[in-house]
């Protein structure tokens, strides 16, 4: 370490220091007196990053969908793509698509404040447009105030974050990217560069094994692509997300989503001219690579490739994956062997009693499994959901610790909003079906709320209380009442008819044949005496249905919901399965 201090700051005294190991330091000199000694200034020859390139992009969300809509549709693509081969004449539909784009697509603009949190940004633009219309106007100088105000505020708040960690040891990783030789690339170029000889020089070759013999009859007819159908174009544009991704062609899947009824028509020539000329067009084999980390380092090696193909290439593809498991499952080509990919059934015997019968499809015997998984829900031979609890409740909890992790915010209301958003869907969907029976699963899905008011408390550096205070702070309900809630209303709706099923082996209706004060006529039944290990809607909420009045159970949905809402809890008492 070399000390570049050669002067005295404080009398004859040298209470300053400048230490480096490197030649980066140079003009240190006394700066203004500062309290009872001088202070320093000095410079560091550490070049700076380079500044991004700012790149415009669609704004897909302001687009003019009608107006392209509109063109494409009133464009004579028969004319156009008929005498062109594959590649032309998908070049030719990107072209035309692309102008319209940027005529009816506007795009993003650089602005000086595009790094600020959204609500700055917000006021930003708010205070621009003001100013615009009338600089000295009322509203314009209220909303710079504002702007002013806010944009003070994030920055202290910025400092006094950084001077609250200035102690800690830096966890981030340093700007750039590592190379393999240990140089660090600032430029994009020579990031691009980097990547595309590190991933060329890991990737490896597909591994080639023999298939097995799989001889087909004699008489099987050849596989041959059919004329491709509109409606199959529109079935496999209808399966794309609506997004904004990236491709080659500059045409993301929210182009074919919004457009897929205009678009039909030059889709299925370009289609049913490739299977026509044995050839696909040329940019349908282009990808743009994308690095994605795998890890929070920068090193060039800890990123793995994403390659994203056209948006067009994924609607053909479905087609003719559709065309080609039809063509293999029509004649019986799949080996017993081959089950990548493919779907399988699988065979569940319910009960101890049920005979394991051995099930086949085209002479392939079914597997047997110990659970499946319908509609979301979990299931076991035992008709038990431990499993699914257990499943529902871990991704309860992984999302929550990624919820603190992201938020900083002191507003309780903001944690409160995201929870019930986001994580209680997760416990609660189906509890119809699985709502537990027995105090150790209730209190296991009960503690994913319990852990969450706390943590609230302790971020937003409110009191500690109990959990039932908690809640009743933060406007919550217990989750075992609220699957109380939505067992009666499933009941209501079952005995209404609002819900068309066979229900005569959970409940009938039993009216009484002589008037109780609480009595109504919907009053209902077990078909059966239930074990106590056996569980159901109608076996939790029988007792309170029954002696519900009778103007209530006859009423609308609205009003019988809004009477069940303002029950009291049913949690922590008599009949409760949760504890304190």
């Amino acid at each position: 370490m070399t000390q570049y201090m050669n002067f005295k700051t404080r009398g004859e005294n040298i209470l300053d220091l400048v230490l480096s190991n490197s030649h980066i330091v140079s003009n240190v000199r006394p700066s203004l007196p500062f309290a009872d000694h001088t202070s320093i200034s000095f410079s560091l020859g550490i070049p700076s990053p380079p500044p991004r390139e700012f790149i415009p992009s669609r704004l897909y969300h302001l687009a003019d969908w009608n107006s392209i809509n509109y063109h494409i549709s009133s464009h004579d693509w028969t004319l156009a793509l008929s005498f062109l081969d594959v590649d032309n004449a998908f070049s030719y539909f990107t072209e035309v698509v692309n102008s319209l784009l940027d005529a009816f697509v506007p795009k993003s603009t650089p602005s000086p404040f595009s790094h600020y949190p959204r609500h700055l940004k917000i006021l930003y633009g708010k205070s621009k447009r003001a100013t615009s219309i009338a600089r000295n106007s009322v509203l314009a100088l209220t909303l710079t105030k504002r702007f002013e105000r806010a944009l003070r505020a994030h920055q202290v708040k910025i400092e006094s974050r950084l001077c609250n960690t200035r102690l800690k040891a830096c966890k981030s990783a340093t700007p750039g990217i590592i190379n393999v030789d240990g140089t660090q690339l600032l430029f994009c170029r020579d990031k691009a560069s980097a990547f595309s000889k590190y991933f060329a020089s890991v990737s490896t070759s597909p591994l080639q094994s023999p298939l097995p013999s799989h001889s087909p009859p004699l008489n099987t007819p050849l596989f041959d692509l059919p004329f491709i159908s509109i409606s199959q174009i529109l079935i496999a544009i209808s399966s794309l997300a609506p997004k904004c991704n990236l491709s080659p062609d500059s045409l993301p899947n929210i182009f074919y989503s919004k457009c897929k009824f205009s678009v039909v028509s030059p889709l299925s020539i370009i289609f049913n001219k490739t299977p026509l000329t044995n050839s696909i067009p040329d940019i349908w084999k282009i990808a743009i690579v994308k690095p994605i980390p795998k890890t929070s380092s920068n090193s060039i090696n800890s990123f793995r490739p994403i390659s994203l193909t056209c948006s067009v290439t994924k609607i053909f593809e479905k087609i003719l994956i559709s065309e080609i498991n039809g063509y293999l499952n029509g004649n019986n080509l799949l080996d017993p062997n081959q089950s990548g990919f493919e779907t399988k059934c699988t065979v569940v015997h319910y009960g101890s009693l049920s005979p394991r019968t051995l099930y086949t499809i085209n002479g392939i015997p079914l597997l047997s499994s110990s659970f499946i998984k319908d509609l979301g829900i979990i299931m076991n031979p035992s008709l038990k959901f431990t499993d699914h609890i257990s499943r529902m409740v871990s991704k309860a909890r992984a999302k929550i610790n990624i919820m603190f992790k992201c938020f900083f915010s002191p507003d309780p209301h903001l944690y409160n909003r995201a929870f019930t958003t986001f994580i209680r869907p997760l416990l609660e969907y189906g509890s119809v079906v699985w709502s537990p029976h027995t105090v150790i699963l209730a209190n296991q899905i009960e503690d994913v709320q319990r852990n969450f008011s706390r943590r609230l408390f302790a971020r937003c550096q409110i009191p500690y209380s109990l959990y039932t205070d908690r809640i009743s702070l933060l406007s919550l309900q217990t989750l075992e009442h609220r699957r109380f809630i939505s067992d009666i209303l499933f009941l209501y709706k079952s005995i209404h008819g609002f819900y068309s099923y066979d229900h005569s082996n959970l409940f009938r209706k039993a009216p009484l044949t002589r008037s109780l004060r609480r009595s109504h006529n919907l009053r209902i039944s077990l078909p059966f005496v239930p074990p106590k290990s056996h569980s159901s809607f109608v076996i939790r909420v029988i007792e309170r249905w029954n002696v519900l009045d009778a103007e209530i159970v006859t009423s609308s949905p609205h009003i019988f919901r809004s009477h069940i809402l303002s029950i009291p809890s049913i949690s922590f008492s008599e009949e409760s399965l949760l504890r304190l």
